[in-house]
């Protein structure tokens, strides 16, 4: 079912996430493995269908996430700006992957990563810098192990930069602005209920900006509220019988390994696994945290995937718009 490469590939991204909750567990600092774990996500953009661009897509996101971690949590400590510079990072990553090319998951994230830093205004500044500086470690993590894979798996790569990017192109940038501007009405919402951890609105409404059309972000649509449903259901069940921080830890691992096999066979199993990743890695940080937390997940899902629907409806509404245009000109011509 699954090939030497994938299952090789699904045991790297494990080992990646392992490393920082097992150092953070030694040290007794469990946001340091938290917030490492969090940063070897940047591992998914490690995708070797881009070929000789597979190590180029990686030295961009990885440069990106230690510019962007700390810009983000400094931000924190005014709301205001974190929601104004979430919308702008939101159009420089996206404009950036898509022009470039780049095959995999595009902002998506880079901007998870991104939001939830930026929500961390109830924290001392120093303290929201400090976990920034955790998550670049992870990046950088996933940086090397993207490295080591090829290496030890004998396939090729390139370590030539190939930093081409299609910049003429009207159709992604209409995109990429479409994908800020309802971004950050997301990330606005969520801000404006004032529930924690409101970075999921901004979460829920980029999984489905990342569809092609209106059809295709529908589809988006369904498939992450399913799954982030089945997904907070089960994190519901580890929360109410699972209080052991090692447990703990050996789920989110091979949950992320099931995600690295999934993700881009099913995109709904694969977000399935996302969702209580969050939520156990959460629950290692902050134990006594409540189930409540759940609940506000999975309003921020509905509310966050039908702002990111609507936002898909707009972008085709002006691609048809411009369709019409442009037969005028014809015509006259």
């Amino acid at each position: 079912m699954f090939s030497k490469a994938s299952l090789a590939h699904a045991g790297f991204g494990m080992l990646n996430i392992a490393i920082p909750l097992v150092i953070g567990m030694v040290m007794h600092n469990y946001w340091l493995g938290v917030m490492g774990a969090f940063g070897s996500l940047i591992f998914m953009y490690y995708v070797p269908v881009n070929r000789e661009r597979t190590f180029t897509q990686m030295v961009l996101v990885t440069g990106i996430s230690i510019i962007s971690f700390p810009i983000s949590a400094l931000t924190a400590s005014v709301p205001w700006i974190s929601v104004l510079w979430i919308g702008l990072l939101a159009y420089l990553i996206q404009y950036t992957l898509t022009s470039g090319k780049f095959i995999g998951p595009g902002a998506f994230f880079l901007m998870m990563i991104n939001g939830m830093l930026a929500t961390l205004h109830r924290f001392p500044m120093h303290f929201t810098l400090m976990l920034a500086v955790y998550a670049v470690i992870g990046a950088v993590l996933s940086f090397i192990f993207s490295i080591i894979e090829p290496k030890l798996m004998g396939q090729p790569l390139s370590f030539k930069l190939d930093l081409t990017f299609e910049t003429d192109n009207l159709q992604i940038a209409v995109k990429s602005l479409v994908y800020a501007i309802f971004a950050f009405i997301a990330y606005f919402v969520g801000y404006s209920f004032h529930l924690p951890n409101y970075y999921w609105f901004l979460v829920g409404a980029i999984s489905v900006l990342q569809g092609e059309n209106f059809v295709h972000a529908r589809k988006r649509q369904f498939d992450y509220v399913v799954a982030a449903i089945v997904g907070c259901l089960f994190a519901w069940g580890v929360y109410e019988v699972i209080g052991n921080p090692i447990v703990l830890a050996v789920i989110a691992i091979i949950l992320l390994g099931i995600i690295c096999l999934t993700i881009n066979r099913n995109y709904m199993l694969g977000n399935f696994f996302t969702t209580p990743i969050a939520l156990i890695l959460f629950k290692l940080a902050l134990p006594n945290i409540s189930n409540s937390l759940i609940e506000f997940r999975l309003l921020a899902i509905v509310v966050g995937t039908t702002i990111g629907l609507l936002g898909i409806l707009y972008f085709d509404h002006l691609m048809k718009k411009q369709k019409t245009l442009n037969l005028k000109d014809y015509e006259l011509n």
